[in-house]
């Protein structure tokens, strides 16, 4: 009897645990769409061909070699390009980087060679804001705001395009955009 009422204790304080941890990550925080002008944005960059899942381990490359540039950045972005729910995984594009908030005027020559670079100017999107506690926010982010997403643009008549993810780690918050497109 002793070893059921211990058992039990430990997997409620599982259960406990669980739930605090998904909490803390935002999987039970609600998403709302919006529509506003975002950018521009300066990112450095390096195009990705296949799995998403990928996307962290090709943002932190970029993000380390800036650092020892002497570049420091605080936002990291994705910018993917197919649709997972269409496209192989081993043939979905990305563009994974780092946004570059005080560009320098030799930023250009200093990543010559290794990464990409471009300015994405202001455009209007549907951006769903989420909590970036930790790395399972993104997960959590995902799972909510993609749908939201779909729905909205489906909603208003708009085109599912691309998405942007930005990751502002300052502030503590994942945008999730796709561009405004009729």
């Amino acid at each position: 009897m002793k070893f059921i009422k211990i058992l039990l204790i430990a997997i409620l304080v599982f259960v406990i645990a669980g739930v605090v941890i998904a909490w803390d990550a935002g999987f039970f925080t609600s998403v709302d769409v919006q529509e506003k002008p975002m950018g521009p944005f300066t990112v450095v960059y390096e195009s990705h061909t296949g799995d998403y899942a990928q996307a962290g381990a090709v943002q932190m490359k970029v993000y380390n070699a800036l650092l020892e540039k002497g570049i420091e950045t605080t936002k990291g972005f994705g910018i993917y390009l197919d649709n997972p729910e269409t496209v192989a995984k081993a043939e979905l594009r990305s563009q994974i980087g780092c946004i570059v908030d005080q560009p320098s005027n030799d930023l250009g020559t200093t990543i010559a060679g290794e990464f990409e670079m471009s300015l994405i100017p202001v455009k209007d999107y549907m951006v769903v804001e989420f909590p970036f506690k930790r790395q399972l926010s993104i997960f959590a982010g995902i799972i909510k705001a993609y749908p939201a997403l779909k729905e909205y643009s489906q909603v208003h008549g708009y085109m599912q395009s691309s998405s942007m993810e930005i990751y502002d780690v300052p502030n503590e918050k994942i945008y999730y955009l796709m561009e405004l497109k009729k």
